[in-house]
C-alpha cells in the first residue's frame, strides 16, 4: 500500500518548517532586543510574549473544546454501533499499520459533508459527519472505505502532529494552504490504495449524496479543466483543498503500487 507522501507534499513542509523556525528566530530577536534595551522597548518583548501565548492557548483550546462536543454528542463507532463501517476501520488499520486505534465518531452535521482527522493532547481522532456517513452506506464499502482510509492516511503521514510543528508558517498563508493541498492528494492517493474503486466517496462531496451517482465523472473532469481565469485560479491559491475535479482527476489516473513504509 502506498504510504509515502508525494515529493510535493515533503518538499512544501520543509518549506513550511523553514518559514516557522524563521519566524520563531524573529521573534526571540525582537523579544530579546527589547529587554537588553529595557525601560519603554522592554514593554514591546512582554507584548511579543503575551500575544504567542494567547494564540498558543487560543488554538489548544479550540481544539480541545472541538473534540469535547464530537465526544460528548457524537456517536463512537464499535462493534455496536455501526458494526459494518467499523469493521471497514479496522481492517484498513491492520492494513496500513497503525497500532493505537484513533477514536471514530460520528457527529450530526445539518447536511455538511465532510470528514477530518484530529490530534489533541496527544490523542488521534478521526471524524465523520452523519452525511456522508449516510452517503457511504448508500454508495457501499467502496466509498467508505475510501472516506476512512483518506482520513487515516493523515494519521498515518503524521499530519495533524506536523502540523503542530509549522504554526507560525500561517504568516505565508499561500505556502501553508499549498502544503495541505499537497496533503490531501496524498491522502486521496492512499484512500485509492485502499479502495481503487472509490471515487464515488469524492463525487459525493459535489454533488451530494443523491445526486452523484448521476455524475458522468469524465465529463465533470474534462468539462473543469475548462473553467479558467482569475477567481478560479486565486479560490484555489487560497484553499486547503484542491478543486474537487483535479483530485477525482487523479484518483481516477492513479494506480496501486507496492507497498511501502
Amino acid at each position: 500500500m502506498q504510504q509515502r507522501g508525494t515529493a510535493a507534499e515533503n518538499v512544501l513542509y520543509i518549506l513550511n518548517l523553514a518559514v516557522s523556525v524563521l519566524v520563531v528566530y524573529l521573534l526571540y530577536k525582537i523579544v530579546a532586543a527589547s529587554f537588553a534595551s529595557g525601560g519603554a522597548a522592554g514593554s514591546t518583548g512582554v507584548l511579543v510574549i503575551t500575544y504567542v501565548v494567547l494564540i498558543l492557548l487560543y488554538v489548544f483550546f479550540a481544539k480541545g473544546l472541538m473534540i469535547g462536543r464530537v465526544r460528548g454528542n457524537g456517536v463512537r463507532l464499535s462493534e455496536r454501533q455501526f458494526p459494518e463501517i467499523y469493521a471497514i476501520y479496522r481492517r484498513q488499520l491492520a492494513s496500513m499499520g497503525i497500532r493505537n486505534e484513533p477514536a471514530l465518531y460520528c457527529v450530526q452535521s445539518n447536511g455538511i459533508l465532510n470528514a477530518f482527522a484530529a490530534r489533541v493532547a496527544f490523542r488521534n481522532y478521526v471524524v465523520m459527519y452523519s452525511e456522508i456517513l449516510q452517503a457511504a452506506y448508500e454508495e457501499g464499502e467502496d466509498a467508505v472505505s475510501f472516506v476512512l482510509a483518506h482520513e487515516l492516511g493523515h494519521i498515518k503521514r503524521n499530519h495533524p502532529l506536523k502540523n503542530l510543528f509549522i504554526y507560525p508558517s500561517f504568516v505565508l498563508l499561500p505556502l501553508r494552504q499549498a502544503y495541505s493541498r499537497a496533503c490531501e492528494f496524498t491522502c486521496d492517493r492512499i484512500g485509492m490504495s485502499q479502495s481503487p474503486r472509490g471515487v464515488q466517496g469524492l463525487l459525493v462531496l459535489a454533488a451530494g449524496r443523491h445526486l452523484s451517482r448521476r455524475i458522468n465523472c469524465a465529463d465533470y473532469v474534462e468539462r473543469a479543466s475548462q473553467e479558467k481565469g482569475f477567481w478560479v485560479w486565486f479560490s484555489q491559491f487560497l484553499s486547503s483543498h484542491p478543486n474537487l475535479p483535479r483530485r477525482v482527476s487523479r484518483v481516477l489516473n492513479s494506480s496501486a503500487g507496492p507497498a511501502s513504509a
